[in-house]
């Protein structure tokens, strides 16, 4: 499993029973500088919780974790390619009149 995805999980699973619960979520959403509701803290794990058991486990969390960083590694691969599009003479620069002349 993904030592990140691992490592982000028990920091929301606050009480160590390998499972976050409502209250946990809404904790660390708070931590993390953010402001969530109980009820909207309710849609998100209504949306995690494959198992309907009212939490999310380690596996639906990192289930959500490998979803959101794929698009995370999609959205810089096509921004290489962009920039190796420009990178004309293959420097790793690409000058401002290219840039503007493209």
């Amino acid at each position: 499993m993904n030592r990140n995805g691992i490592r982000g999980f028990s920091r929301f699973d606050t009480n160590g029973d390998r499972k976050i619960s409502v209250e946990e979520l809404v904790h660390a959403v708070k931590a993390l500088g953010s402001d969530i509701s109980t009820e909207e803290a309710k849609q998100v794990m209504a949306k995690l919780d494959a198992d309907c058991d009212d939490f999310i486990n380690l596996e639906e969390f990192i289930g959500f974790y490998k979803e959101n960083t794929r698009d995370q590694e999609v959205g810089i691969n096509e921004l290489h390619d962009a920039f190796e599009l420009y990178d004309l003479n293959k420097n790793g620069l690409i000058s401002s009149t290219r840039f503007i002349r493209s």
